[in-house]
């Protein structure tokens, strides 16, 4: 069998691989409370993660060369992708305030813009806690009674974001 028949099929596996994970989340996990936290769905994908990527480096190492480096990067980059889409469209759909926007309006006709419902405020208000209570958590911020301070570490992601969007040229970010 030719190399690149052969580079052929592994990526065909790795695509059938990342669909099956796929479907294992849509048809096994996704409506049970295993995985129904950020936290869960993230290791979820990092754990799928490190076992292609072990298996793409046990690879290149079993067969070296350049085709089979360029194998494994492909095939790491391909999780990296599906991952960070998958979970950017979950976060996108877990109590996002314009998804609750627009299901308010749906079920009220409508409501004033500068009045939104107590619910919306909810939505945001809890969207906020549970952002803050993770950043805690991760040992990123600290609160002093009503004082919120930014820890070493914190400082050092606080610094590494924005040297991001200076390159970037963001001009707004949030």
């Amino acid at each position: 069998m030719s190399a690149e028949r052969t580079y052929f099929i592994l990526y065909a596996l790795v695509v059938a691989y990342l669909c099956g994970h796929f479907a294992a989340y849509l048809l096994f996990f996704r409506h049970r409370g295993r995985l129904s936290t950020e936290r869960s769905v993230f290791r979820y994908h990092f754990v799928s993660a490190c076992l292609l990527s072990l298996a793409a480096i046990l690879g290149v190492i079993r067969n070296p060369g350049d085709a089979a480096i360029a194998t494994a990067i492909g095939v790491i980059f391909a999780h990296g992708i599906y991952s960070l889409s998958f979970l950017e469209l979950w976060t996108l759909s877990q109590i996002s305030y314009s998804r609750e926007i627009l299901l308010l309006a749906k079920l009220r006709g409508q409501f004033a813009k500068n009045a939104p419902p107590p619910e919306l405020t909810r939505v945001g208000d809890s969207k906020k806690n549970d952002r803050f209570e993770s950043l805690c958590r991760l040992k990123l911020l600290r609160h002093d009674g009503e004082v919120i301070k930014l820890t070493l570490p914190g400082r050092l992601i606080g610094n590494t974001l924005r040297a991001i969007a200076w390159l970037a040229h963001l001009k707004a970010t949030g």
